[in-house]
C-alpha cells in the first residue's frame, strides 16, 4: 500500500520524516536505516513487497537527507560533537512509537551501507528492543584511514563550520567505489547494474549530494565501532543477525574481506546465530538490483524463520 508519512519530535526537537507502510495484524515490523545520500522513500517496492507477506515497515529520513534535512544539498548531522550517537537515539525514537503502535509485535532492523554502520552501532546498545538485524551492504575500513579522514574533517570544520560541503573529502570516501567497475558512466555506478536505477538515483534531488566534514567525520567515528570488539561483546548473545551482500559490493572489499570482518566480530563475540547471503554478479544496492525479488523474498524468509 502507498506510505503513509508523518514527522516525529526528538528529544531536540529536530522532526524527522517518517515513511509507514503499514498492513492489518502485521507478523512483524521491519525498521530501516537508510544509506548515505540517500533517503528513505526509495525503499518503498522493497516495503510493498513485504507488506504483501504481512510485515509493515517503517523508516525515516536520516538526519541532513531527504525531507528531514534544512537543505538536502547540505548533508549534515549535528552542530557539536557526537552526531553519530544523536543519529542513534533518533533511531530509538523511531522503535519506540514502533512498539508503541504495534504492541507486542517483534521488530526488526535492516540497516544499509551507512544504515549498515548504524545498525552495528544500534543493535550494540539498543539491541534488546529487537528480534534481528538484517545489515546489508557493509564493511569496515583501516584503522589509519579512518584517523586520517576524521584529521581532514576536523581541520576543514575548524576552517568552514559544520555546514560546509567539502567536494574533496566526498571524493576521497565516495570517488574510489567505482574502481572496480569497467566502463563506468557515472560516479555512481557501484550502486546497481541496472542502469535505470543508477539513472533515477543521478536525477534525485535528495541522492548524491556533496556531504560535509562533519557528516564524514562522524560516519568514520561509526565505521570505528565496526573494528571495536567492544561494540560486538555489547551486542545481545540471542539476537538473530543476517549479512546480504553483492558479490561485486565495492564496500565489502575484495572477495568480501571487509565484510566478513564484521561478520567475525559477532561470531567472536559469541552470537550464535549469524548468516550470511551473498548475490552474485550484485553490485552495493542489491534490494535494486535486477534480481531483487530473490532478495525481497531472503529477507522476508528470515522474518518469517525468527519471528
Amino acid at each position: 500500500m502507498p506510505a503513509e508519512t508523518f514527522f516525529l519530535d526528538t528529544q531536540d526537537g529536530k522532526k524527522l520524516h517518517v515513511y509507514r507502510w503499514s498492513t492489518g495484524n502485521p507478523k512483524a515490523v521491519l525498521q530501516i536505516a537508510h544509506g548515505a545520500v540517500e533517503h528513505a522513500g526509495r525503499y518503498a517496492d522493497f516495503a510493498a513487497f513485504l507488506n504483501g507477506q504481512g510485515f509493515s515497515v517503517y523508516a525515516h529520513d536520516l538526519r541532513g537527507h531527504g525531507k528531514t534535512a534544512e537543505d538536502p544539498k547540505i548533508p549534515y548531522f549535528a552542530d557539536a560533537e557526537g552526531g553519530w550517537d544523536v543519529l542513534l537515539e533518533d533511531m530509538h525514537a523511531l522503535t519506540m512509537l514502533i512498539k508503541e503502535q504495534n504492541p507486542d509485535i517483534p521488530v526488526f532492523l535492516l540497516g544499509h551501507s551507512m544504515g549498515s554502520f548504524l545498525a552495528v552501532s544500534y543493535c550494540a546498545k539498543y539491541g534488546a528492543e529487537l528480534k534481528g538485524g538484517i545489515i546489508s551492504g557493509t564493511g569496515t575500513n583501516s584503522p589509519m584511514l579512518l584517523r586520517l579522514l576524521k584529521s581532514l574533517a576536523n581541520r576543514d570544520i575548524k576552517r568552514y563550520g559544520h555546514r560546509h560541503p567539502s567536494r574533496f573529502l566526498h571524493n576521497l570516501v565516495f570517488g574510489t567505489l567505482n574502481a572496480r567497475i569497467k566502463g563506468a558512466k557515472s560516479p555512481y555506478d557501484f550502486i546497481c547494474t541496472d542502469r535505470s536505477v543508477v539513472d533515477a538515483y543521478l536525477k534525485d534531488e535528495y541522492c548524491g549530494n556533496t556531504a560535509t566534514s562533519e557528516f564524514l567525520r562522524e560516519m568514520a567515528k561509526g565505521i570505528e565501532r565496526l573494528n571495536d570488539k567492544r561494540t560486538y561483546e555489547a551486542t545481545p548473545k540471542d539476537l538473530s543477525i543476517l549479512f546480504i551482500s553483492g558479490e561485486f559490493d565495492p564496500l565489502a572489499g575484495n572477495k568480501l574481506k571487509a565484510m566478513r570482518r564484521v561478520y567475525n566480530g559477532y561470531v567472536g563475540a559469541g552470537l550464535k546465530d549469524v548468516s550470511v547471503i551473498v548475490y552474485e554478479g550484485a553490485r552495493h544496492e542489491i534490494l535494486n538490483e535486477p534480481g531483487r525479488l530473490k532478495t525481497y523474498r531472503d529477507i522476508a524468509e528470515f522474518l518469517f524463520k525468527k519471528i
